[in-house]
């Protein structure tokens, strides 16, 4: 084996291993044996071999971590990407800007709104942006970011189209970079629908607001023409309208006058618009809905107002005044230059028109009702008869003209004292007002006494206003029948005097001619029996007769003139009535009397006796009575006539009108001031009363 040369030698790897190899072998010797160099050999394998592996593990290294940072850069360039896509996409406008104010960066939204795309060599500052005095303000802003390291916000307008501003909430914050170098962010959010839907929430609060003051006034109760002109104030201001006016229909639907403008224009109130066919008034009214106008003057849907052209209008809308009925008028806002009105002015302008309608509704109701009010309370005041209304206690709440005079008193001295104050008769109200609440009366008599004293007869009609089940009045209608009262008296005073009269003739004269003509034939039919002829047998058949028609004639005679007063005939008239009633009925009718006074009074007398015929007659034909009692008595100071049988009774039929007997003998009753009352028998039967308070009476009768 070859020897290295020294050149070899100088370059053989040293490494660490080597260097702490126990038995350094000495190169310098030159002197090496054949063991020495394959121990150098070996070496130098076993060096080569480790280093060997050594490269093998740096290079597996080093692909691990190229491969490793091929995919952190992937990633990297991914997550640059999905940013860059983020920032792009995003709805907010995104900025960075250096500290000289240029900008380094905008993403894709920025760039839209601006309209300028940013690289490397090419920025921008805000200068070219804004104009130079908003630029100067910005780029003081963000100095004073710079120098103080804290957030800025603020709402920055800027303009996005015709006639329109954009609104955006942008927010700058600063930071450094690695190298240290100052940049500002910032992020910007387009807030203009934000802000306009606030902008309309505050506009709908402001509406509704006025809405309610509005109303408010018209419930206050303003005059229709102060309601009139604050609507058109108050629309006119809301909707920063140049011109505002109420219309009212006239003559017919022909005319519609205005009657309030705002702003006011001296002689232009009692203008009208046309309502020919094809106007501007005419359209409005058979949509019958809100119209909008955009540009007046090149209307083609109908023929613009020259009155709203002369004022130099352009846009506008219009809506109805609309009553429960039909249309009172027009409520008209329009603006002196181009602009859409919203549905939420639309729904406003409504609201008020809706609003002044029910006012002006509610104006002409309230009238009506006054009108109604006053014809009412003149019918009530000059009515030609009584009227008074009772409380459910019993009191006069109100009454009129003629019940005052009918009786006497003033307005003080009768309204609000109670009803049975002027009533004769306690009994009669008292059952009145018992029987209010239940409905069971329509009309009554009574005898109502007077401011002078005076007694006078009236007839009360009367009936119950009723709310809810709830008593409010009774509407009593009083009508004075004094004078009716009195000349009835008179006729039946009269009837009775023509009764008594015939009754007198019927015993004076022809009872005395029929017992002639009885004597005569009583003669005659002696002389036929003595010459024994057959007629003497109907001789006395015509004497028989004749005895029955003098006993009828004088029982008629009585009829007509049953009571002698003279002789204080009254008690023995009803026993004679008694008797006959029994005789000619076949019934067991019997009178007894009481303790009494002579009653004086004819009258009287003959109206008693006429109630006591009537009640016995009643008795025995309807109520098939077998027993008629009759009584005569005095107790209290009052006279009473009771007649009680024992019959089938009486029950009132309220589907058929009362008979005539008890009509007549309530009307006696009622003439000589007496009650009638009717009540059922304890065992059955019926018991009829009449009470006479107070008879006039001269002495003592007996039993």
């Amino acid at each position: 084996m070859s020897q290295p040369s020294k050149l070899d030698k100088n370059f053989l790897p040293v490494t660490r291993e080597a260097q702490r190899t126990p038995a350094p072998i000495n190169y310098a010797e030159g002197k090496l044996n054949e063991e020495s160099w394959e121990a150098i050999c070996r070496d130098l394998r076993n060096r080569l071999a480790e280093q060997e592996s050594t490269l093998a593990r740096i290079r597996a290294q080093l692909r691990e971590e190229t491969q490793a940072r091929k995919q952190t850069e992937i990633a990297l360039h991914e997550s640059e990407e999905r940013f860059m896509l983020f920032m792009n996409h995003s709805p907010l406008m995104t900025f960075i800007k250096d500290d000289r104010g240029n900008y380094v960066y905008g993403n894709k939204r920025w760039q839209s709104v601006f309209g300028r795309e940013l690289s490397a060599t090419r920025v921008c500052t805000d200068f070219d942006l804004y104009s130079r005095k908003n630029a100067g303000r910005i780029c003081k802003e963000d100095r004073e970011i710079l120098a103080t390291g804290k957030n800025s916000e603020i709402i920055r307008s800027r303009p996005a189209g015709k006639n329109q501003l954009n609104s955006w909430l942008t927010v700058k914050f600063p930071y450094f970079d690695p190298r240290g170098r100052p940049f500002i962010g910032g992020v910007a959010l387009d807030i203009t629908d934000r802000k306009r839907g606030a902008a309309e929430l505050k506009s709908h609060a402001t509406q509704q607001a006025t809405i309610a003051k509005f109303g408010q006034q018209a419930l206050s109760g303003a005059s229709p023409q102060c309601l009139m002109d604050e609507a058109a104030a108050l629309v006119s201001t809301i909707l920063r309208a140049d011109f505002c006016a109420v219309s009212e229909l006239q003559s017919e639907r022909k005319k519609l006058c205005v009657r309030s403008i705002k702003p006011t224009q001296r002689g232009e109130i009692q203008s009208t618009f046309s309502t020919d066919a094809g106007s501007q008034m005419i359209y409005l009214l058979r949509k019958r809905r809100p119209i909008f106008i955009e540009d007046l003057a090149a209307e083609r849907r109908f023929q613009p107002s020259p009155f709203l052209l002369q004022h130099k209008l352009v846009s506008g809308m219009e809506v109805i005044i609309s009553r429960s009925k039909d249309a009172w008028g027009v409520l008209s806002v329009f603006t002196r230059k181009k602009r859409i009105f919203s549905k939420g002015e639309m729904h406003f302008v409504q609201a008020m028109a809706n609003t002044l309608a029910a006012a002006m509704e509610r104006k002409d109701a309230e009238w009506a009702l006054r009108q109604s009010e006053a014809t009412l309370k003149d019918f009530f005041d000059n009515a030609p008869v009584g009227l008074h209304l009772l409380g459910p206690d019993g009191s006069i709440l109100r009454t009129n003209k003629a019940e005052l005079l009918m009786l006497g008193y003033s307005a003080d001295e009768y309204v609000g004292h109670h009803v049975s104050h002027f009533h004769v008769d306690k009994q009669v109200i008292n059952e009145v007002l018992d029987k209010l609440p239940t409905n069971r009366i329509q009309n009554y008599e009574a005898r109502v006494r007077c401011k002078d004293g005076s007694i006078k007869n009236v007839v009360i009609d009367l009936n119950v206003l009723w709310d809810e089940g709830r008593f409010i009045h009774a509407r009593c209608f009083s009508r004075d029948i004094t004078g009716q009262r009195q000349r009835e008296r008179q006729i039946l005073e009269i009837s009775e005097r023509e009764q008594q009269r015939i009754g007198q003739d019927l015993h004076d004269e022809l009872c005395q001619y029929l017992a002639a003509i009885k004597f005569k034939c009583g003669l005659l039919q002696r002389r036929l029996a003595r010459s024994k002829l057959a007629q003497a047998r109907e001789a006395g058949l015509i004497e028989t007769m004749l005895n029955r028609s003098i006993d009828q004639a004088h029982s008629l005679a009585r009829g007509l003139s049953p009571v002698q007063v003279e002789a204080g005939g009254l008690v023995s008239a009803l026993k004679e009535l008694a008797a006959h009633q029994s005789n000619i009925y076949d019934c067991d009718c019997y009178c007894r009397m009481g303790k009494i006074s002579a009653v004086k009074d004819a009258t009287i007398a003959i109206h008693i006796y006429r109630i006591a015929q009537e009640a016995t007659i009643n008795a025995i034909k309807h109520g098939k009575a077998g027993r008629v009692a009759i009584r005569l008595m005095e107790r209290n100071a009052q006279l009473i006539l009771s007649v009680e049988d024992d019959g089938i009774g009486f029950v009132p039929d309220n589907n058929r009108k009362t008979g005539m007997g008890l009509h007549l003998m309530n009307y006696r009753a009622r003439t000589i001031g007496a009650t009638i009352a009717i009540k059922p028998g304890r065992e059955g039967g019926t018991i009829l009363t009449c009470t006479l308070p107070h008879p006039p009476s001269t002495k003592r009768s007996a039993k």
